[in-house]
């Protein structure tokens, strides 16, 4: 029995959807594919952060800079990028360096980071 609606013809009984192991693996290829596109300007842009911090946390330990407004302006954008290895690196070096001026303000960054990325980082 064929059943019509609006001059199609359907079938009365169809196969079930399935999706062979190709189309599958196709998908979910396309689909990580769509997810490398998404996530490759945020790692050229932490790439690029780790560059420029990096020469600053150096430049800042090098001089034995004291001015506390420029070691946590740094400390501050090195937050935003803590989800990085490299970074979080360079985020503890400062912090280290920084102790030694003032162990109450470091703390307070140490608790900065712990409220952004310690429960992001521990549900994982």
């Amino acid at each position: 029995m064929v059943l019509q609606k609006q001059g199609k013809r359907f079938p009365e009984q169809t196969k079930p959807y399935s999706i062979s192991k190709r189309k599958a693996g196709g998908d979910t290829d396309l689909f990580l594919q769509k997810i490398g596109n998404l996530t490759a300007p945020m790692q050229e842009l932490t790439r690029r952060a780790e560059q420029a911090y990096a020469s600053e946390v150096d430049m800042v330990i090098k001089k034995q800079c004291r001015d506390s407004e420029s070691i946590e302006r740094l400390l501050d954008g090195l937050l935003d990028f803590c989800f990085d290895d490299s970074i979080l690196s360079l985020f503890k070096k400062l912090c280290r360096y920084y102790f030694t001026l003032d162990p109450v303000a470091t703390a307070e960054y140490i608790n900065f980071y712990r409220e952004m990325w310690d429960n992001e980082m521990s549900e994982e």
